[in-house]
């Protein structure tokens, strides 16, 4: 069954997405029976005001990462199944760099209720060495939990309709620990056909493709990532990130998933 409907967050207070969205929307309408964007409160009017002036587009409010996916998975229920929640800057930028990856996974998506959509060995490595460092211990530990080698830290998931309506039931999570409560809440749930990954090349790192101006200045790809993001506030970040992915682990050790 083709993926129908799109639930994607967007945290863009500069209009970073603008041009690309404004390119690209209409793509993602024809991949698409419905989008529904979940967005900050510090996300730039532009954005906003263009979002509800499209057709078949639905805005969701967010105020926190697990609240805005609560919000755009209720929304979602209006609408056609199976569900893909991805982040708007990852999505624009695999239908920029991927298209026939995403087109052909759009059309032909697993049967499972969950699948997790990680990173290539290759897509991985693209992004700052203080994040893939940070998430290793959080895919090790998803891998051992779920039985399945996964990278589990990209927020890129298909959800059938049951998995949306078990986790809208059961999460109360917040942060970035939905990655990992929410498939333990599905696995709990199903009876069967839970959970499947799946490693594509389209969840390299999407960030250089906004910030094309920083770059040049910094001298370069390199000169700028190190900069960005190989402080000691990045690293501090992407510890405590990893740390809640981590956290529904523990709190749900006893469980028998």
């Amino acid at each position: 069954m083709k993926i129908k409907t799109l639930l994607s967050p967007i945290h863009d207070p500069d209009a970073r997405f603008l041009k690309p969205l404004r390119e690209k929307l209409a793509i993602l309408l024809s991949l698409y029976e419905h989008l529904i964007f979940a967005v900050s409160s510090k996300t730039s009017t532009k954005i906003v005001e263009f979002l509800e002036s499209s057709p078949n587009v639905t805005v969701v409010s967010s105020n926190g990462y697990g609240f805005g996916a609560r919000n755009a998975f209720g929304a979602a229920l209006n609408f056609g199944d199976p569900y893909h929640w991805i982040d708007s800057d990852r999505i624009l930028h695999w239908l920029t760099a991927y298209p026939d990856e995403l087109a052909f996974l759009l059309e032909n998506p697993p049967n499972e209720h969950y699948t997790i959509l990680g990173r290539t060995e290759r897509a991985k490595l693209t992004h700052p060495k203080s994040w893939v460092y940070c998430e290793t211990p959080c895919n090790n530990l998803a891998s051992k939990r779920f039985g399945i080698e996964m990278d589990i830290c990209v927020a890129n998931v298909f959800l059938s309709r049951n998995a949306v309506r078990w986790i809208l039931k059961d999460s109360l999570t917040n942060d970035w620990g939905i990655l990992t409560e929410w498939p333990i809440t599905v696995i709990r749930n199903a009876e069967k056909n839970a959970l499947s990954y799946i490693a594509i090349e389209g969840n390299e790192w999407e960030d250089p493709d906004y910030y094309e101006e920083e770059i040049s200045i910094a001298g370069g790809i390199e000169q700028w990532k190190t900069q960005r993001y190989d402080s000691e506030a990045e690293w501090l970040k992407r510890f405590q990130n990893s740390i809640d992915i981590i956290s529904p682990l523990l709190k749900h050790a006893t469980d028998n998933e």
